[in-house]
C-alpha cells in the first residue's frame, strides 16, 4: 500500500468511526491480549506503554463509546471490567479491509 492511501485509510477510520490512529494501536493491543484469554481495561493500563495510563483510558473510553469494543463488569470478580468485541467492530474491520 502507498503512503497517500494508507493515510488516507487513516483518516476515513477517523472521519467515519472518530477514531484516532493512537486509538487504533490500543485496539490492536486489546486484540493481542484476547487471544491469551479475557481482557480487563486495568491490563490494558497497565501493559500498554506507548501512552500514559490516563491517556490510555481516554482511547479505550473513546473505543467503547464508538461501540467498537464493549465493557462489562466480571461474573466472578465484580470489581473488574471485561473488554469484548462492540458490534461496530465488523465495519471498522470491513472498512481497513477494503
Amino acid at each position: 500500500m502507498k503512503i497517500d492511501k494508507f493515510v488516507g485509510k487513516l483518516k476515513g477510520i477517523e472521519d467515519k468511526f472518530g477514531i484516532s490512529p493512537m486509538a487504533l494501536m490500543v485496539l490492536d493491543f486489546v486484540f493481542k491480549e484476547q487471544r491469551k484469554g479475557k481482557v480487563t481495561i486495568m491490563q490494558v493500563l497497565n501493559g500498554f506503554n506507548q501512552t500514559s495510563p490516563a491517556t490510555t483510558h481516554m482511547h479505550l473510553k473513546t473505543l467503547i463509546t464508538k461501540k467498537i469494543l464493549n465493557s462489562k463488569f466480571d461474573q466472578v470478580d465484580g470489581r473488574q471490567k471485561v473488554l469484548s468485541n462492540g458490534f461496530k467492530l465488523d465495519a471498522l474491520i470491513s472498512y481497513v479491509e477494503e
